[in-house]
């Protein structure tokens, strides 16, 4: 996330709306405390360094959300422990599947309002920790998460 020149990233409080300013990354790993281009500026070029990707221009690209406040669709694999922050789940437990019991007749995203789905344990301290109740939008979907978890379960030759 972005957040203010002046903003104090720990206490740093996303509202009603995101911020849109100018300001540094946080919770971002490698990019925290970056600006925004600058941030870009490092990314490009670990990819390029890596062999993985190379810079272009892209004039119809716009911006993408991938993820989803709904109870369908591939949930996204990481909890968020309170004290080692966002987890990846551990590939062990992937997929993530959805549960059975679903409300729809609940205000917001019902996976955040289901009893015990949401709950999980923190991969990496055993702790309690929450699952993101969020889930990839359907390109995401077809495209990346079925295919990992194909490769995951195939069996070796």
């Amino acid at each position: 996330m972005v957040v203010p020149e002046d903003a104090d990233p720990k206490t740093f409080m996303i509202g009603e709306e995101a911020y849109v300013g100018p300001g540094r990354l946080a919770n971002s790993r490698f990019l925290d405390g970056l600006a925004v281009d600058e941030a870009k500026e490092e990314v490009a070029g670990r990819l390029e360094a890596s062999g993985r990707g190379q810079r272009t221009v892209n004039y119809r690209l716009r911006d993408w959300l991938v993820s989803r406040q709904r109870p369908w669709g591939c949930p996204i694999p990481m909890v968020h422990c309170p004290e080692c922050g966002v987890v990846p789940a551990k590939d062990s437990d992937l997929p993530i599947k959805l549960p059975d019991d679903i409300a729809f007749n609940v205000k917001g995203n019902p996976l955040a309002a289901h009893p015990t789905w949401k709950h999980a344990v923190c991969p990496k301290c055993g702790g309690a920790a929450l699952r993101d109740t969020d889930t990839l939008d359907t390109f995401v979907d077809s495209s990346w998460y079925s295919r990992v978890s194909a490769t995951r379960t195939r069996p070796s030759r």
